[in-house]
């Protein structure tokens, strides 16, 4: 009587025998090996971009420029962002408030973006002395997550990511930042991916401002 493995012997419709059986073993472990070092080198890419895409929310070279519509409680004002000096400290800009049609700016101010322990933050930069403001993103960071503010103070949520229309253009993977500051004032910052950036609303007992992109001009 001829055995059903007799019959059917699974090894030899596979394409091998006992004595090439070893050789399979080992053709296995190589294609184990390549998938594993497909699969690192897949997450090391997926690594590098991420990292690149968050040097794009402040790691931007002198002369980039964004100018914004703004709405401060009603009154219309154009705001501009100018990179001044990248250095070691991180990435200096003037912050200026316009008064169409006024050509001069009504407001300056002198401010950075730097990484310190993990976070990109905002600070004031007056006479080489930085005051922050804001932790305004946790590197790496995903959806749900949350952080302190400088010296433990306000608290940061990660909102996730939305796709985001505003007057220079529709914008996907915008991460969103819900910010909570010492007085108490709420900000929502909408950065884009390489742009930085595209919304910013503020909302308390001072009042309440709204800043859109208008255009952006990236130095390369």
């Amino acid at each position: 009587m001829i055995s059903f493995q007799q019959k059917f012997p699974f090894h030899e419709l596979l394409g091998y025998s006992h004595k090439s059986k070893w050789l399979c073993h080992w053709n296995l472990i190589v294609i184990v090996v390549i998938l594993a070092l497909f699969v690192f080198l897949s997450y090391s890419y997926a690594d590098k971009e991420a990292l690149n895409m968050e040097k794009r929310f402040y790691d931007f070279k002198e002369g980039t420029k964004w100018v914004f519509n703004a709405d401060f409680d009603g009154v219309k004002r154009k705001v501009v962002i100018k990179v001044v000096k990248q250095d070691s400290n991180g990435t200096s800009f003037e912050y200026d408030i316009y008064n169409p049609p006024d050509p001069g700016a009504t407001a300056s101010t002198d401010e950075i973006w730097y990484v310190k322990e993990g976070y990109i933050v905002w600070a004031d930069y007056d006479l080489e002395r930085i005051t922050p403001y804001w932790r305004v993103y946790k590197l790496g960071s995903k959806k749900g997550d949350t952080w302190k503010g400088p010296s433990e103070k306000g608290n940061a949520t990660h909102m996730g990511t939305t796709k985001l229309t505003v007057p220079a253009g529709t914008y996907y993977d915008v991460i969103h930042i819900h910010l909570t500051d010492q007085d108490n004032k709420t900000h929502d910052f909408y950065y884009a991916p390489k742009v930085g950036l595209v919304k910013w609303e503020t909302t308390g007992s001072r009042g309440n401002a709204v800043l859109e992109l208008q255009t952006f001009r990236n130095v390369e």
